[in-house]
């Protein structure tokens, strides 16, 4: 019952990911309302609550404000990697934006091995406005140059993925390109894939893997990555501090607990870094 229940989760899940590639489009196209976006979320939970009344044997997935993630994978990283392996020659189909049903393999590019691979979750740009209110404040561009990827030399290589196109209003992709090829980097955007395809180049990543500790997608390529390094990062700024987002990653999130596997608290590195007085 406990595997049928799992696979019925996945199902579940597989569902949400064409959600969040519906949202991903949405605001390529344009449509950054934020109402748009509590809407997703309100449909989400209602998708959820009816699956659940009219299953007998519901999925696993609880709603709760305060969830032992941290202690949970610490302890269980392993079995948890070995559970959820990525069909790297898998497809996945999907219903266009025409009402066509669309089939994409599962990964599209892969990075180099010595490229560092970085995750730019661009909450400005799909937030706007509440990300001041919400505690949703990233690093700047000169920030992600000099003291994220401060330890690179000139000649070094950086991917990066996102959900944006760099170019589109406010992304903050091409600032960060622009930073880092001021240090003579070498530098190139991952974009026109699918959520899936992304997630696939993150967790195949060799050297290192870099993103904000808030993003559970990038929390996720990190666990299953097999990179030598994974890097999270958490912003310490005023409006984080006063959502009490900076404890709340270092506390509950990565609070990987006393008996964690020792192989991801070598590769896992969680760093804070203040919010400059120039940003």
């Amino acid at each position: 019952t406990n595997i049928t229940n799992m696979k019925r989760a996945l199902d579940h899940f597989h569902n949400l990911s064409t959600l969040h590639d519906w949202r991903r489009q949405a605001i390529l196209d344009g449509e950054d309302n934020v109402s748009s976006w509590r809407d997703l979320d309100e449909a989400q939970r209602q998708y959820y609550l009816q699956e659940m009344a009219n299953d007998p044997y519901p999925p696993p997935i609880l709603e709760d404000n305060s969830m032992m993630m941290g202690k949970l994978m610490g302890r269980y990283y392993t079995q948890l990697r070995t559970f959820f392996a990525f069909d790297v020659n898998g497809e996945r189909s999907f219903e266009g934006k025409d009402g066509k049903l669309e089939t994409t393999t599962c990964c599209a590019l892969l990075p180099d091995p010595d490229e560092s691979v970085m995750h730019f979750r661009n909450y400005e740009a799909e937030m706007r406005n509440m990300v001041h209110q919400k505690g949703y404040e990233d690093l700047s561009a000169k920030q992600v140059s000099n003291e994220l990827f401060g330890h690179l030399q000139p000649g070094s290589k950086v991917a990066i993925t996102t959900r944006l196109i760099p170019g589109g209003d406010n992304s903050g992709v091409d600032d960060i390109v622009h930073e880092l090829q001021r240090r003579q980097i070498k530098v190139r955007v991952i974009g026109n894939q699918t959520g899936v395809q992304d997630f696939c180049f993150l967790i195949h990543a060799q050297k290192e893997i870099v993103g904000y500790a808030r993003s559970t997608y990038f929390f996720w390529a990190g666990l299953l990555s097999n990179a030598t390094l994974i890097r999270s990062y958490v912003v310490d700024s005023k409006s984080n501090r006063k959502n009490k987002v900076t404890n709340q990653l270092l506390g509950g999130l990565i609070g990987w607990g006393q008996d964690a596997d020792p192989a991801l608290l070598d590769r896992f590195n969680v760093t804070i870094y203040s919010k400059t007085a120039e940003d």
